[in-house]
């Protein structure tokens, strides 16, 4: 029915697949700080929060789904996010 493009490998799939998967969750997590922070927020650099987005994305590839599912982001305060 549908053509699949041959330049495109399961693997490239794949690697596409789980970087959505860990932007979504980073995002999330950062909604998460950023409610729980609230106006403290504002406080952070855009380089700060680029760097605390890596750190997450890191994190999110790494650890088991069920642990990374029970991290209460929203309670990170500022000093545990410095």
């Amino acid at each position: 029915m549908y053509d699949r493009h041959t330049d495109v490998s399961d693997e490239d799939l794949g690697i596409r697949a789980f970087k959505v998967k860990r932007a979504k969750a980073v995002e999330r997590a950062i909604d998460r700080i950023r409610h729980g922070l609230g106006e403290s927020w504002t406080d952070l650099t855009e380089d700060e929060i680029e760097e605390l987005e890596w750190v997450l994305g890191e994190l999110w590839s790494f650890a088991v789904r069920a642990e990374w599912g029970a991290l209460h982001f929203g309670k990170l305060s500022m000093s545990d996010i410095i």
